[in-house]
C-alpha cells in the first residue's frame, strides 16, 4: 500500500494503469459500501462490463458481507466463463491469455495486501472511536474473514486456471509441431516426385536425341571420320542438335565448323 494513500485513490491509480474506461472508474469510485466497493473493483479489473457492475451494485440486500459473497459468485461465473468460452478463448492467442492471467494472479496477491491493511486501518479507528463496542470489532473481524475466504478461493482458482493454460499452451505447440512436421514430409515428398519426373523426362529427351545426332550425323558417310569424331565430341559435350545445326556442314573442315561454334556461343 502506497503510504500516504487512500483505498479509493489507490483503486483509481490501479484501474487507470490497467486503462479501465474512464465511466467505470467513476461508477466505482461512487460506490460508497467499502465491501461492495472492493468485489465491484476486482470485477472490473477482471474486465466485467459496466452495465454488469452496475447491476450487481444494486442488489436489493442491506447486509453487506451477504452482498459481498453474491457478487464473489457471480465474478466466479463470470471468470470462468472468461476462461472456458471457446468463442470468447478465440478472440485471444494462447499467450495473451496465460499472460492475463498471470496479471491477475499477482494482482489479487496485493489487492489481498490491500485489503487486509484497510481492516486493520478500519479496527484502529474503531479502537480510539469512544462508541466502539464488542459488537462493532466482531463483525469487522467477520468481514475480514469473508474477504480472505473469498480471496483464497480466487487466488486457489486462478492457480487452477493457470495450470489448465499450461496445459494447453503445451498442447497447442505439440499439435503445431506435429503439422509442421507433416507439411515438411509432404513437400519433401512432392519435390521427390517431381526430382524423379524430371529426370526421367529428361532422360527420355537425351534418348531421343541421341537417335537423331547418330541418323543425321553418323549412320551415313556424308561426314568424314574427323568431321564425325568432331561433332560426336561436341554432343558429348551438351551442344544440343539445334545449335549444332548452326555450324555442322560436310563441305568445311573441322577447324572452321570450331569456330562457327565459338561464335554462335
Amino acid at each position: 500500500m502506497v503510504h500516504g494513500m487512500t483505498a479509493a485513490e489507490q483503486h483509481k491509480r490501479i484501474m487507470s494503469g490497467r486503462s479501465l474506461p474512464e465511466d467505470t472508474i467513476q461508477f466505482v469510485d461512487s460506490l460508497e459500501d467499502p465491501i461492495v466497493c472492493e468485489w465491484i473493483y476486482l470485477c472490473a479489473l477482471d474486465g466485467m462490463p459496466l452495465e454488469h457492475l452496475k447491476k450487481l451494485s444494486r442488489i436489493p440486500d442491506k447486509d453487506s458481507v451477504r452482498k459481498g459473497d453474491y457478487i464473489c459468485a457471480e465474478r466466479k461465473k463470470y471468470l470462468q466463463s472468461v476462461f472456458k468460452n471457446p468463442e470468447a478463448a478465440a478472440s485471444k492467442s494462447v499467450e495473451d491469455m496465460f499472460q492475463q492471467v498471470r496479471e491477475m494472479y499477482e494482482e489479487s496477491k496485493s489487492l489481498r495486501a490491500m485489503v487486509d491493511e484497510n481492516i486493520r486501518k478500519s479496527q484502529k479507528e474503531q479502537n480510539k472511536s469512544a462508541k466502539a463496542n464488542e459488537a462493532v470489532q466482531t463483525a469487522l473481524l467477520q468481514e475480514k474473514q469473508n474477504i480472505i475466504d473469498n480471496q483464497e478461493r480466487y487466488i486457489r482458482q486462478l492457480e487452477k486456471s493457470i495450470s489448465e493454460m499450461e496445459n494447453e499452451k503445451e498442447e497447442w505447440k505439440e499439435k503445431k509441431a506435429s503439422e509442421a512436421a507433416e507439411n515438411e514430409k509432404a513437400a519433401l515428398k512432392r519435390r521427390l516426385m517431381e526430382t524423379k519426373m524430371g529426370s526421367w523426362i529428361v532422360q527420355q529427351k537425351k534418348k531421343r536425341d541421341s537417335q537423331k545426332f547418330v541418323d543425321t550425323y553418323l549412320k551415313e558417310d556424308t561426314y568424314s571420320e574427323e568431321q564425325k569424331e568432331y561433332l560426336l565430341q561436341c554432343f558429348e559435350d551438351g551442344a544440343s542438335l539445334r545449335d549444332m545445326e548452326k555450324f555442322a556442314s560436310p563441305d568445311i573442315p573441322v577447324i572452321l565448323m570450331e569456330r562457327l561454334r565459338k561464335a554462335n556461343v
